[in-house]
């Protein structure tokens, strides 16, 4: 599962990160940072791993607050790019790590 819900260009993976899963979002040109929540938090039931992307938003939560459009259109292309080569792929949560790394061939 995946939101664009977050500020600058990053993405973040909450408890569902894992060094095939990093590796996997790497490798899309992603970096990956320290998030300390989003509603997909709340999502761990369903199994499956859980992304929450930058989306160039900044001064969230106030009247100032905007987005980026470069910035952006950059996560949209990287995550178009990311989708479009793993959609076929279950991604489930670490604790069912072992399935993933055998359905990615192996993938690290």
């Amino acid at each position: 599962m995946f939101s664009f819900d977050r500020v600058g260009e990053d993405v973040v993976c909450y408890q569902y990160e894992s060094v095939p899963l990093v590796n996997l979002l790497h490798s899309a040109g992603f970096g990956v940072g320290q998030g300390s929540y989003s509603c997909i938090a709340e999502l761990e039931h369903l199994g499956c791993a859980g992304m929450n992307f930058g989306c160039g938003m900044h001064d969230c939560h106030n009247d100032g607050a905007y987005c980026d459009l470069a910035m952006l259109g950059r996560q949209i292309r990287r995550f178009a790019a990311f989708y479009r080569k793993y959609a076929g792929f279950f991604l489930p949560r670490p604790s069912a790590q072992e399935g993933w790394i055998r359905s990615c061939g192996g993938a690290s």
